[in-house]
């Protein structure tokens, strides 16, 4: 399991920073290009950079951006199932398929940007 270790999360930071300013100015970012960038930048493929999306939130480095790519990371398809447990404990739901998932789901959005996302 790859972790967001000190050395990634500073070499990293200007770049999460980059999307955080995104998500808060404009509600939403391009998951697949943070992807891309964060790929790249640390030399690993994808199923590394969902232990480490998942480990940012663990950690409350970046929580809004991660949330951010792990509802839209996987286009089309839904979430992937790596990702609904994090984003279950960030929605304050028990479980992913739970009836007020979406209701909880705006809350937390309000909560992080005072406002919705894309």
């Amino acid at each position: 399991m790859y972790h967001l270790t000190d050395k990634r999360l500073e070499s990293a930071r200007p770049t999460l920073q980059r999307y955080r300013d995104q998500l808060v100015e404009h509600r939403s970012i391009m998951a697949g290009q943070l992807e891309r960038e964060l790929r790249d930048l640390w030399g690993i493929g994808y199923q590394e950079l969902k232990d480490i999306i998942i480990d940012m939130v663990k950690k409350d480095q970046f929580p809004e951006v991660a949330a951010y790519y792990m509802e839209h990371s996987n286009s089309g398809v839904g979430v992937v199932s790596e990702f609904k447990r994090p984003l279950s404990k960030l929605y304050g739901i028990p479980y992913f398929h739970h009836a007020d998932r979406e209701k909880k789901r705006q809350e937390f959005w309000m909560r992080t940007l005072g406002g919705s996302v894309a």
